[in-house]
């Protein structure tokens, strides 16, 4: 079995963060959209948040491998060769994470929105919870068809 390693993303675009900001400390990785590599997800940004209250570290890690594993579930990246890329930008009142997807896969037109949990279902509730969690989220859609959901979380948050 071949593994493919995450790599660095070199897009610029990728990088930027969605609110420009001149103190911005950014890091991007681009992943192979498997389920595994949520826990390269999770472990990166321990290391880049280390710095950052325990409390807040453990969100930014839980919510963006939620958004990671609805890229994978629910977009082109989860089909063979696809990728994630996850931005990790430092503001200095705030942390954003963005997860950039393929895109929909090939005839598919779906739009991520939170829906209301349903305590009968196993899943459905990733979305929901980047919503009530985070300080604020959104998405982007790309001139190229890829896709980014982002949340940001107050550095201030207890």
């Amino acid at each position: 079995m071949t593994t493919t390693l995450p790599r660095r993303t070199t897009n610029p675009h990728d990088r930027a963060p969605m609110v420009l900001d001149t103190t911005v400390d950014g890091r991007s990785v681009t992943l192979p959209g498997l389920p595994e590599q949520a826990t390269e997800v999770r472990s990166r940004l321990a290391v880049l948040t280390a710095a950052l209250p325990v409390g807040l570290r453990d969100s930014i890690q839980l919510l963006a491998s939620e958004l990671f594993n609805n890229a994978i579930r629910h977009t082109a990246s989860g089909l063979p060769g696809g990728e994630v890329t996850v931005t990790l930008v430092m503001l200095p009142d705030r942390v954003q994470v963005r997860v950039i997807d393929d895109g929909q896969p090939e005839g598919e037109l779906r739009f991520p929105v939170p829906r209301p949990p349903d305590v009968d279902s196993e899943g459905g509730f990733g979305l929901f919870f980047v919503h009530t969690t985070a300080t604020q989220w959104g998405t982007a859609w790309h001139a190229d068809g890829r896709t980014s959901v982002w949340f940001e979380l107050s550095r201030s948050r207890r």
